[in-house]
């Protein structure tokens, strides 16, 4: 049966949009490549075996992590790292969080510590979830801020409604939506669904069932631009071309091999790409140092971030995990 490639509710805000790219066995694709790998990649990628593997028993994370004892006042403005692809938003005094992950990532262990107890993050207006991936939708997680945020909205993409309905049940508000629309919250708040250039899976039989994708917040003040997973390619540019950003968000980890990563996961110079593609003037990290994906040591990410060139114009931000960033 084939997948819904729009929600028809939303209004769509693309002018040439006719709604997501299905595959000929009716599950959702990427605009331009592919980007899922197959058990012969995955044994390849094995048995090649890794350059850096000595360099990379000898690392250790590089991020700090603050220990948050609540969070700010309702009336500022900013954002706040949590962890991999775990962000905290305030905007024109609501708080939204995205893509939480509490603790382990199924099978992977966690490497630093969650910077707040869960029991804190309450009043959470909006949960925005990219993708079904386990290091970004965690079962037990979403069940806790559930638990806490009884009027908490949920904004995810296509057919994921019925997984969180299967963990949470009905009483909380869960609206999909395709690439390129802006969902409906009955909030001071613009909130878009766009592409990203990934893939989606939790089982054996459900590869990219459900849609994968970035999020674009605007405020009254300010722009913000969730990328989600994703590798580098031309969406970036088309995102460009209906939306302003202020503030990008992007992956800078869990790249090598590249031949394997790259059409999944931006290293920190695909990112900067991306991040001009999308013509924005701050530049925030993220998907990196909390959990061990890949062949690169845990550290080298953020090193490589720091070490890339900016105009002067643009802001290369990498904040501590827990440190709160005042957009205002």
């Amino acid at each position: 049966m084939s997948k819904p490639t729009f929600n028809p509710k939303l209004k769509t805000i693309k002018a040439d949009w006719s709604g997501n790219p299905i595959t000929a066995k009716g599950n959702y694709r990427n605009l331009y490549a592919r980007s899922e790998r197959g058990f012969r990649d995955v044994l390849q990628w094995k048995m090649k075996g890794n350059p850096q593997s000595s360099e990379k028993k000898q690392a250790k994370s590089n991020v700090e992590v603050l220990n948050v004892k609540r969070l700010p006042k309702h009336d500022e403005d900013g954002l706040m790292w949590l962890g991999h692809a775990c962000f905290y938003f305030q905007l024109d005094g609501l708080r939204i969080l995205t893509d939480p992950v509490f603790g382990n990532a199924s099978l992977v262990p966690r490497l630093l510590p969650f910077p707040i107890k869960a029991k804190r993050l309450k009043k959470i207006d909006l949960l925005v979830l990219s993708h079904g991936h386990y290091d970004h939708l965690d079962k037990s997680s979403v069940k806790k801020l559930c638990k806490k945020n009884p009027s908490m909205k949920i904004l995810c993409g296509l057919q994921m409604e019925k997984l969180l309905r299967s963990w949470i049940g009905n009483d909380h508000f869960i609206q999909e939506a395709g690439w390129f629309q802006e969902y409906r919250i009955e909030m001071d708040l613009k909130v878009h669904f766009l592409p990203a250039m990934h893939w989606t899976r939790r089982g054996i039989r459900d590869l990219n069932a459900m849609l994968w994708g970035s999020f674009h917040f605007e405020s009254s003040k300010h722009k913000l631009y969730f990328g989600g997973d994703s590798g580098y390619d031309k969406h970036f540019k088309d995102i460009a071309e209906v939306l302003q950003t202020d503030v990008a968000i992007l992956g800078i980890g869990a790249y090598e091999p590249n031949w394997f990563m790259k059409a999944s996961h931006t290293n920190p110079e695909d990112a900067l790409k991306a991040f001009k593609d999308l013509r924005a003037k701050t530049f925030i990290p993220m998907h990196y140092g909390t959990y061990d994906l890949s062949d690169e040591p845990i550290d080298e990410p953020l090193k490589r971030f720091q070490m890339l060139p900016a105009e002067e114009s643009e802001q290369l931000l990498a904040p501590k995990i827990g440190e709160w960033v005042n957009l205002s």
